[in-house]
């Protein structure tokens, strides 16, 4: 029983170690890129500016699905 929880405990320190590295590659990453403050920026463009684009008269929320649909291809693609 003991050489079971051993492995167990392995097998989580393995997978605690290799998650533990990918946050650290994220976030060297961010600080290299220069995005360590990127929250604090106001967007290019938001839902009100695409509305006022299409000259809808409320918010939708189609509109709002598509604007977080873009913003995940940006992130990803970067």
């Amino acid at each position: 029983m003991d050489n079971d929880d051993d492995e167990a405990s392995g097998n989580l320190d393995f997978q605690l170690d290799k998650k533990r590295e990918i946050y650290l590659t994220i976030q060297e990453s961010i600080h290299e890129l220069g995005l360590d403050n990127i929250w604090d920026l106001k967007p290019l463009v938001d839902g009100s500016d695409i509305i006022k684009a299409l000259q809808l008269k409320t918010r939708d929320s189609v509109i709002r699905k598509w604007v977080n649909k873009q913003l995940r291809k940006v992130i990803w693609a970067h």
